[in-house]
Parts: C-alpha cells; sequence; structure tokens
C-alpha cells in the first residue's frame, strides 16, 4: 500500500509566483508526458533540469498521470520542449547517442545557447557530478545541471561559455587511462580576451593514489596562486583556468612532481 501510496504522489517543485507581466512575454502552461521515464527521482531529475534551463517559475510533477506542467513564457516553453525531449530517453541509448545535440538558440536573451552533451566514458553519476563541478566553475555559468541515467550534461550560456564547455566536456570524457603526451597543445583552449584567458587540462600518470593526486593538485595550487583549479579523480586530470605564466608554471611543477 505504501509503494502505491507513493507512486500516485503529485510533487510540486517550484511554487507559482505571480508578475505583472506584459502580453509579451505572459507565462503560459504547457503539459509534458513522460515516456521513457518511469521512475519518480528520474523524473524529478529531469523536471529540474529543464525548469532551471528553461527559467521556468512553476513547475509540478503528476507521477500518476506521468507529467510535468510548466509555466513560462513562449520562447522557454520552446526551449523546455527541446530539453525534455533530448532528456526523456531510455538509459539503454545512451551508448549509441551521438556526442552532442545541435546547439539551440534562445531568442532575446543574453545567454542565448543551450547545449545537451551525453558522456560515454563517464561510467558513474559519481564521475559524472566531477566532470560537471569542474566545466561549471571553469566556465563560470551557474546553468549547468546533469541528468545520471543518460550521463548528460546539459549547459545554458553565452556562446563562448558553451564552446568552452563543449571543449572541456569532449576532453575529460575520456577512459581513466587516456595515455596521452601531457605537454600536447590539445589540452589547451585559448579565450578572447585577457587575464585569465588559458584552460589546460594535465593528466598525470604516476600520481598513484588518489591521495597522492591530491596533494600535487594542491601543491600546483598553492605554488601558481591560480583562483580556478578542479580535479577529476578517475583519470587523475587536473584542470586550471589562469593566465599564460600561471600555466607555464603548473606544466614544470606537475612534470617534477609526477614522476
Amino acid at each position: 500500500m505504501r509503494a502505491k501510496a507513493i507512486r500516485f504522489a503529485t510533487i510540486v517543485l517550484f511554487a507559482p509566483v505571480a508578475f505583472a507581466q506584459t502580453s509579451t512575454d505572459a507565462n503560459v502552461d504547457r503539459v509534458f508526458h513522460f515516456v521513457h521515464t518511469d521512475a519518480v527521482q528520474e523524473m524529478g531529475e529531469i523536471a529540474t533540469v529543464v525548469r532551471s534551463i528553461a527559467n521556468a517559475p512553476k513547475a509540478s510533477i503528476d507521477s500518476t498521470q506521468k507529467t510535468l506542467t510548466l509555466g513560462t513564457t513562449a520562447v522557454q516553453i520552446a526551449l523546455a520542449e527541446w530539453l525534455f525531449d533530448n532528456l526523456d530517453k531510455p538509459a539503454s541509448t545512451r551508448q549509441s547517442q551521438a556526442p552532442s545535440t545541435p546547439e539551440y538558440r534562445v531568442s532575446d536573451s543574453a545567454d542565448d545557447r543551450a547545449q545537451v552533451f551525453y558522456l560515454t566514458h563517464t561510467a558513474t553519476v559519481q564521475h559524472l557530478a566531477e566532470v560537471a563541478t569542474t566545466v561549471r566553475s571553469l566556465v563560470g555559468t551557474p546553468r549547468l545541471f546533469t541528468y545520471g541515467p543518460m550521463r548528460a550534461v546539459v549547459v545554458r550560456g553565452t556562446a563562448g561559455e558553451v564552446a568552452l564547455a563543449a571543449w572541456l566536456l569532449n576532453d575529460l570524457d575520456q577512459s581513466t587511462n587516456p595515455q596521452r603526451v601531457q605537454d600536447s597543445s590539445e589540452h589547451v583552449y585559448r579565450l578572447a580576451g585577457g587575464g585569465e584567458d588559458v584552460v589546460r587540462v594535465f593528466y598525470l600518470t604516476h600520481s598513484g593514489t588518489v591521495e597522492s593526486f591530491q596533494k600535487i593538485a594542491t601543491q600546483v595550487r598553492t605554488t601558481t596562486q591560480v583562483r580556478r583549479l578542479f580535479t577529476y579523480n578517475a583519470p587523475r586530470a587536473v584542470a586550471l583556468r589562469g593566465t599564460d605564466d600561471q600555466i607555464a608554471m603548473a606544466d614544470k611543477l606537475i612534470k617534477e612532481l609526477d614522476r
């Protein structure tokens, strides 16, 4: 009886808020029907991603009817529909899924790009979380969310932010033993503008345990004084964003320590 009660529950994810709006941006409601998603938790994950990326002030799940109801502007509803269709998929299709969707253009918005990436070498939800934290922090966009069953990362931002996120996700979504040349230029991304405009990923091959790997990362962070440095334990990856001088110092230090 308890399981049946849970199945028929309705989950409200975000309370509706009334605003005075013009006819051009008035909120509309839309009901989406889950086709390939049965678990209430997974419905909740998809709803959180769609609501957050599409900026919907009202969202609720009816697990009995397997529906998600959203309230937002017509422009954002169109984005929500695109997102929903790219997340409500059988998890069994993950390995055959294309690495990413095409970019979605959002009109009348500064963060006018959205894209869904499907990671094929990220084995666990914990690994997915590590990758997402690294990318979110180095890119600097708050609108980056994950959906575990599809190993999906959804990003919304400017053209430059989405491009950097795409590069980082491609670089980090590798097997746990990438066997790469550490000083290869393929692991360097240069942004337009000055300041902290270089992103670099290092793969350590001799660090051994996670503890020793983290000690090296901490020493690199302290010595270079780089503000944005994050680690991904499985492939022993250190990703950082800084100036040319900081990246060069990190390169030299990692070569000395990773022996």
